[in-house]
């Protein structure tokens, strides 16, 4: 799956819509992002620190 941040702006479909062609065979996922943004990080922030055997 690709995993996108959504942000409640009027544009986060469509932002959806436009990778769906550069992923043919994967699920486009859209994700509330305001939780992590409070916390002063986004989706990246949350994933960069995984250890190897995860």
């Amino acid at each position: 799956a690709v995993i996108v941040p959504q942000y409640g702006a009027p544009n986060d479909q469509a932002a959806l819509d436009a990778l769906r062609p550069f992923f043919p065979d994967r699920a486009i996922v859209g994700l509330p992002s305001d939780a992590i943004l409070r916390g002063g990080g986004s989706f990246h922030c949350m994933s960069m620190h995984l250890p190897a055997a995860v």
